[in-house]
C-alpha cells in the first residue's frame, strides 16, 4: 500500500510558488518557493492579508477578489509582478477557489508560473529585429561617410607632418587625426554588422580561448581586479569561428572589468547545459554556457532593457555597438545571450552555444 504524502510536503516539492488563503484573504499556507520569492513580506506574519502583501499588484488583487466572489478560477498570462525591493518578474498567475461539496468556499489557491525567460526571449527578438533594421541602412551610410573621411584623414596626416615647428597648431591637427580614427572605427563596426563575416568553423576549445583572454586582461593596468576561472574540464569542443568568439568574449570581459571602478572580481565560468536541447539544422544539440560575471556597478532596469540596443552606451567614449556586435556573433553561431544585473550588485552575461 502506497503511503499518503501530506499536502504541505507535496507542495513544498514544487518549484512553482503556491499559496493558500482563507476566504477573507488571510494566509493559511505558503510553500517554500513562495516564501523564497516573497520572504520579506512574510517574515513573522503568519496571518498576513494577501491583498496587503500584493498591494503593488492591482491586477492580482482584483483576481483574488473575483475568485472569492464568483467562485471561478481566474488566469492571467505574463502578469508583471512587483517583488520585494522593487524587482519584477513576468508570471502566469492562476487564482482558484477551493469549493466544498456543499458549495461553500473554504480557501483560495494561487499558483505562480515564472515566464520571465520567455519574456526575455521575446525582448531578444525585438532587439534582433532592431539589429537587422540597422544593418539594412548602415552599409550605404558607412561607405558614403568613409570616402570623404579618407580625405580628411590624409589631410590631417599632412598637417601633423607640416606643423613640426608649430606645437599649438600641431596639437589641433593631432586631435583631428584621433577623432577621424574614432569615427573610422565606428564605421568599421557598422560595416561588420551590415556585411557580416564568413565564418571559419572548426573544432574550438572554449576553455582555452577564455583562459588566453584572461591572461591578457591580467596584464592591463588599472584597478585592483581579481580574475577567477571556473572552467568545466569536461566541456566538449564546439564547431565555431574561434576568432569571432575571441572578439565576443574579449568584449564581455573588458566590459566586466570596466564596470568595476576600484576593486572587485570578474568570474568567468563554463559548464555543460544538461536540462534542455536546442535545434540546430535537423538535429537537436546540447548547449554549453559561458558566464561572465562582475561585482561592478550593475545596471538599473532602464539600462538593462536597452543593453543590446544599437548606439546605447553608458560609457563616455563608447560607440554603443559592442554588445550589438556580440549579439550578432552569437546569432551567427545559433546561440543565445542573457543578461542579469542589479544596480550596485554587479552583472552576469550568459552565452549559450550549441555543441
Amino acid at each position: 500500500m502506497t503511503p499518503e504524502i501530506p499536502l504541505p510536503v507535496y507542495l513544498n516539492q514544487l518549484r512553482h510558488p503556491v499559496v493558500l488563503a482563507s476566504p477573507k484573504g488571510l494566509l493559511l499556507f505558503a510553500n517554500d518557493a513562495f516564501v523564497e520569492l516573497f520572504s520579506p513580506g512574510l517574515s513573522g506574519k503568519k496571518k498576513q492579508n494577501l491583498e496587503k502583501l500584493f498591494s503593488g499588484n492591482r491586477t492580482l488583487v482584483d483576481a483574488i477578489r473575483s475568485a472569492r466572489d464568483t467562485h471561478r478560477t481566474h488566469t492571467h498570462r505574463e502578469l508583471d509582478i512587483t517583488l520585494p525591493f522593487g524587482s519584477r518578474k513576468f508570471m502566469d498567475v492562476e487564482t482558484m477557489p477551493v469549493i466544498l461539496d456543499d458549495g461553500r468556499l473554504t480557501a483560495l489557491s494561487i499558483a505562480f508560473y515564472d515566464r520571465s525567460d520567455r519574456a526575455h526571449v521575446e525582448e531578444q527578438k525585438k532587439s534582433s529585429d532592431r539589429i537587422h533594421y540597422l544593418t539594412s541602412i548602415s552599409s550605404g551610410l558607412a561607405h558614403e561617410i568613409k570616402n570623404p573621411l579618407s580625405g580628411i584623414k590624409g589631410a590631417s596626416q599632412l598637417l601633423v607632418a607640416g606643423l613640426q615647428k608649430n606645437p599649438p597648431l600641431r596639437e589641433y591637427a593631432e586631435i583631428i587625426q584621433k577623432e577621424v580614427e574614432r569615427v573610422n572605427r565606428l564605421l568599421n563596426d557598422l560595416l561588420h554588422l551590415s556585411k557580416g563575416k564568413k565564418q571559419r568553423l572548426k573544432k574550438t576549445n572554449i576553455n582555452r580561448i577564455l583562459h588566453e583572454l584572461v591572461v591578457l586582461q591580467k596584464t592591463v593596468k588599472g584597478g585592483a581586479i581579481t580574475f577567477v576561472e571556473e572552467f568545466d574540464p569536461s566541456l566538449p569542443d564546439i564547431e565555431a569561428d574561434s576568432e569571432a568568439l575571441s572578439q565576443l568574449f574579449l568584449n564581455l570581459i573588458k566590459n566586466a572589468r570596466q564596470a568595476i571602478l576600484v576593486e572587485g572580481v570578474v568570474t568567468i565560468r563554463t559548464h555543460l547545459v544538461t536540462d534542455f536541447l536546442v535545434k540546430k539544422g535537423e538535429t537537436m544539440k546540447r548547449m554549453i554556457t559561458v558566464d561572465v560575471e562582475d561585482t561592478g556597478e550593475g545596471m538599473d532596469d532602464e539600462a538593462l532593457s536597452q543593453v543590446f540596443v544599437p548606439f546605447f552606451t553608458t560609457k563616455p567614449k563608447g560607440t554603443g555597438l559592442g554588445l550589438t556586435l556580440c549579439q550578432k556573433i552569437i546569432e551567427d553561431h545559433e546561440g543565445k545571450i542573457q543578461v542579469k544585473s542589479k544596480k550596485g550588485k554587479g552583472t552576469v552575461f550568459s552565452v549559450f552555444l550549441p555543441v
